[in-house]
């Protein structure tokens, strides 16, 4: 038996009981070699989102959410690249402190200094379960952002758009949090996901819709994209799960995605 591992929580059991096995074998060990190289894998992709590790079960919410227009279609700030890089420094300073004392010595250094029009309202753009997030695992924020991109790419791809409360809106919420799903792990997925949502819902969206609605909607869209990840879909290439979560969109929530309008 052969045990491939990866990043000690990923195992593929390969039973070698004929030269055809064997052959299959060094195969997969050469792909998934440099499928390692190309994409970074941190955690075992299918990790239960509801048994997510202990890191991500104490996030706190409540943060009001700053409109601004310089945000994209998943409400990524503009400045998020920049917050993970520098908090990631701070990190990787000082590995023995907690997300928390990493947040507080990032806005020591950089909130009561002078910054770019428009820094501070990207900060608080980030939702404060978003910040403990980035700060426990920044790399794997840096990539969430990425595939954010991705996914707002496809969507207008697609559907020639981003729109808010519709079909495109479902599609790209569902797309991004399968990519999450597989190319870090479904427990930061969810949680990602999940915080990204815990914002103030009072009042409606541009829309018309309430926010309390968009909430619900995005967190059940989101959900679907998740399931939508196999345990063997570490080399499945994204146009795949593209076309798994077109394969949903029956506006009907019992069914698959569901969008307000």
């Amino acid at each position: 038996m052969i045990n491939i591992l990866l990043d000690n929580n990923f195992k593929i059991n390969i039973e070698r009981n004929n030269d055809y096995m064997k052959n299959i074998s060094k195969i997969m060990v050469t792909a998934l070699s440099c499928f390692m190289i190309a994409i970074p894998i941190t955690n075992n992709i299918y990790a239960d989102e509801e048994n997510t590790s202990t890191e991500y079960q104490s996030l706190q919410v409540g943060d009001s959410y700053s409109v601004i227009e310089d945000i994209d279609a998943l409400g990524f700030p503009a400045d998020y690249d920049d917050f993970v890089d520098k908090i990631k420094e701070i990190k990787d300073s000082n590995p023995d402190l907690s997300p928390e004392q990493i947040l507080k010595e990032y806005e020591d250094m950089y909130c009561n200094a002078a910054q770019p029009a428009g820094w501070y309202e990207s900060w608080t753009a980030l939702t404060l379960s978003e910040k403990i997030l980035i700060a426990t695992n920044p790399v794997n924020a840096a990539i969430t952002k990425e595939l954010a991109n991705n996914a707002v790419a496809k969507t207008a791809e697609l559907y020639g758009y981003n729109g808010l409360g519709d079909n495109t809106d479902a599609f790209r919420h569902a797309y991004w949090n399968a990519l999450m799903t597989a190319r870090i792990n479904k427990g930061w997925a969810a949680a990602y996901a999940t915080a990204h949502e815990d914002r103030n819902t009072s009042g409606n969206e541009s829309d018309g819709y309430s926010k309390v609605a968009h909430k619900k909607m995005d967190l059940h869209n989101n959900k679907k994209g998740r399931n939508l990840v196999k345990w063997n879909d570490l080399l499945t290439k994204d146009e795949v799960f593209a076309q798994r979560v077109q394969g949903i969109m029956t506006n009907n929530a019992s069914t698959g995605l569901y969008w307000l309008h």
